[in-house]
């Protein structure tokens, strides 16, 4: 394990314990914080940054495109380098070990299904397999999707 990782690791180790701690029903706003978060790592990563442009939030990508900027499931935006094509992002700082069932991913995957987007990404914290049945989806979609 890098130590990249490992600061990573303990980034969401802290902030698993502080929504344990507190009644933490402030679910959108440690949404907003991972989202945050997982943009920074998209930005700087040194794979990840040959991978993808600057990442937006999905209304801001919305809002370039002439389109609605209301919430459809897809978090964030990434320019696919070297392509035409856009990432489709969704996020999901959740409880570690839960496993993470199909209709949690339904919205991203329908919403995700625009000619603009010739990729997608999930980036969970659960550190286990999903579901069957999401796991299955994930690998027949036509449009790949990378966890």
């Amino acid at each position: 394990m890098s130590s990249h990782q490992s600061s990573l690791d303990h980034i969401l180790d802290d902030w698993r314990k502080e929504a344990a701690a507190s009644n933490y029903s402030r679910e959108r706003i440690k949404g907003i914080a991972f989202e945050k978060l997982c943009r920074a790592f998209l930005t700087h990563d040194p794979v990840q940054k040959t991978q993808y442009g600057p990442p937006m939030t999905y209304a801001e990508w919305a809002s370039s495109q002439g389109l609605p900027k209301q919430d459809i499931g897809i978090d964030l935006v990434a320019k696919v380098q070297d392509t035409t094509g856009w990432c489709a992002i969704q996020c999901k700082f959740w409880a570690e070990g839960k496993t993470l069932q199909k209709k949690e991913i339904d919205s991203f995957l329908a919403s995700s299904g625009r000619k603009e987007f010739t990729r997608r990404l999930i980036i969970d914290t659960t550190g286990k397999r999903w579901s069957k049945q999401a796991e299955d989806t994930i690998r027949s979609q036509s449009v790949p999707v990378t966890r």
